[in-house]
């Protein structure tokens, strides 16, 4: 009679979870009486009928306390509802209909009027990027969507937040203490405090070790095990993500235009500006560059051949001055990454790779003019010859040169724009007297319009000249 009392009221209600209670209450009572079953004995089941009652009421009262509370909290609405005359219903249906017509109605221009601001706000920002040049449009796109704008004003060199390697961060911790055991082995045999004057000018040029040293210590030992117990067991997680929601969809806008060859990201010679090119027109360009006969050769040959060719002159060369007492076993070791038995290392960086070659866009001479109608920039191109099979002959002579060119140009040398900022400082902290002017030039395409004879011609006139210098 209670569960069907109470299943009733709440049906009424129109509460969808009547059910759900009937059969909690079900189970409840069940669970009181398989309780009360576990503390009789067996003579005590004859009694059972008059007993029952009194051990199982309780939990009746309590579960009936517990469905009048809920039935109680939703029985206002009920009453009010089954009060009403079918006139005053009406009028009460009327009146709530239009109270959510107008709730439904504010809601929607609320979120109408948010989305309106937020779309203002990202064309501001697209308008004020545009007017900074940080992302130039030249392209045939006729216009990129904002999101697109948004994203690449983060620049090239942005990185987006993601969740760590554990193996990448066990590989650095390592490393981190070989080079912990290797100062500490150092500092410990007394090498470290031993002034030399001999000063090393390929320290540079040394390849990265990955031995560790024979080497122990209790303060070394306790730091490692702290810090590869706290690496192992450490949960990574995953970081908040640094871009939004419209720089996320411009990153998949973009990158959709990217995988169909669309455009082509760059950054600009100077300005920091990213520019988006047609992936086509840059093809092209690349294209006519390496076609000039006049700046480059067409190999007749696969690359792998022409820089082995180049590796055995290299080495042929390097050996004959080694024979002739002009260089050490260590610079030969330097260039070649041959050893003292003249067998070639294991270590990677001695392998040589093929050079590359891109353009850098001077979008700087373009006046904003050129720039809105779309025009293509003066390109300059960057031939990167890093870890090419000339980069370790070129590492190796950079510093005699370096003091040749010193001793040879004398007072007018200057190596780099830090280096001609600082003679401006210290020229700025003389007293000086009367009028002065101080006056800088420019050299157009100063590296390709060097004449190769030329330098050659400077080179020897260094070092056969009246100035001495000491290798």
């Amino acid at each position: 009679m209670i569960l069907q009392r109470t299943r009733s009221d709440l049906l009424k209600l129109g509460i969808t979870e009547a059910k759900r209670d009937e059969a909690k209450a079900r189970w409840d009572l069940l669970i009181a009486e398989e309780r009360f079953k576990e503390q009789l004995s067996e003579d005590e089941q004859a009694a059972l009928d008059n007993r029952v009652g009194s051990r199982v009421n309780p939990e009746i009262r309590r579960l009936q306390k517990k469905m009048d509370k809920k039935v109680q909290f939703f029985s206002r609405e009920l009453e009010h509802r089954v009060r009403l005359e079918p006139v005053e219903l009406m009028k009460y249906k009327k009146r709530h209909n239009r109270n959510t017509h107008r709730r439904r109605t504010k809601n929607a221009n609320y979120r109408r009027n948010r989305r309106k601001r937020r779309k203002e706000e990202m064309l501001a920002k697209v308008q004020n990027i545009k007017d900074n040049k940080l992302v130039i449009n030249l392209s045939s796109i006729p216009e990129l969507d904002p999101k697109i704008y948004l994203y690449l004003a983060k620049g090239l060199n942005f990185v987006e937040a993601a969740k760590g390697n554990k193996e990448d961060l066990l590989f650095d911790t390592q490393d981190f203490i070989r080079k912990l055991a290797w100062r500490m082995f150092f500092k410990s045999s007394g090498r470290d405090d031993q002034p030399t004057d001999e000063i090393d000018l390929h320290a540079h040029m040394k390849p990265k070790g990955i031995s560790h040293p024979d080497f122990s210590h209790p303060i070394l030992d306790q730091v490692k095990t702290k810090l590869l117990g706290w690496v192992s067991n450490v949960e990574l997680t995953t970081p908040h993500n640094n871009l939004n929601v419209q720089e996320l969809q411009g990153k998949k806008l973009l990158l959709d235009l990217i995988n169909k060859e669309k455009v082509f990201i760059t950054k600009a010679d100077k300005g920091g500006a990213t520019l988006v090119f047609d992936f086509q027109k840059l093809v092209d360009i690349i294209t006519a560059e390496v076609s000039d006969t006049q700046n480059y050769t067409k190999l007749n040959q696969s690359v792998e051949k022409k820089m082995e060719e180049t590796r055995k002159k290299i080495v042929s060369t390097v050996l004959a001055h080694e024979a002739a007492g002009n260089i050490t076993q260590k610079d030969k070791t330097n260039i070649t990454g041959l050893n003292d038995q003249n067998n070639m290392k294991h270590n990677p960086e001695y392998r040589a790779v093929p050079p590359k070659i891109w353009p850098l866009f001077k979008v700087h001479k373009l006046s904003q003019l050129q720039i809105e109608n779309r025009v293509t920039p003066p390109q300059r191109f960057i031939n990167a010859a890093k870890f090419g099979p000339l980069y370790r002959l070129g590492q190796w002579s950079s510093p005699h040169l370096t003091k040749i060119s010193r001793a040879y140009s004398g007072e007018e040398y200057i190596l780099d724009t830090p280096h001609l900022l600082g003679q401006i400082e210290e020229f700025n902290r003389e007293q000086t007297s009367g009028n002065l002017l101080l006056a800088t030039l420019d050299v157009e395409a100063l590296y390709p319009s060097i004449n190769p004879q030329l330098a050659l011609t400077a080179m020897t006139e260094a070092f056969v000249g009246e100035v001495v210098i000491n290798l």
